[in-house]
């Protein structure tokens, strides 16, 4: 028949553990998602300031160019693994943080 108390106690059971596995893993995928595209939003800003400097006065900025990619540090993602992840978040906002949706 399909239909028997223990595959309802089962996945009455199951249900909830699942829920507190999965919501942390899925923030941390989504910071990490949303760290990349700061990222990425941040380099392509960079990227476009470059080329519009270069087309205003490309022989005066050439030296510029190579002294500011000298000084300014690549941008790059706050978090490195997800176990980094959430740890840095644990540690600035608390471990509730993990179970916020």
């Amino acid at each position: 028949d399909g239909w028997d108390y223990n595959n309802a106690l089962a996945g009455m059971l199951g249900a909830p553990i699942f829920g507190l596995v999965t919501t942390p893993e899925n923030l941390l995928k989504t910071q990490m998602q949303l760290d990349n595209v700061q990222v990425e939003r941040e380099k392509a800003k960079q990227k476009q300031l470059q080329q519009s400097t270069l087309k205003q006065n490309l022989s005066a900025v050439e030296s510029n160019i190579q002294k500011q990619s000298l000084q300014q540090p690549k941008p790059e993602g706050r978090f490195t693994s997800s176990f980094q992840c959430a740890r840095a978040l644990v540690s600035s906002h608390g471990a509730t943080i993990l179970y916020t949706g």
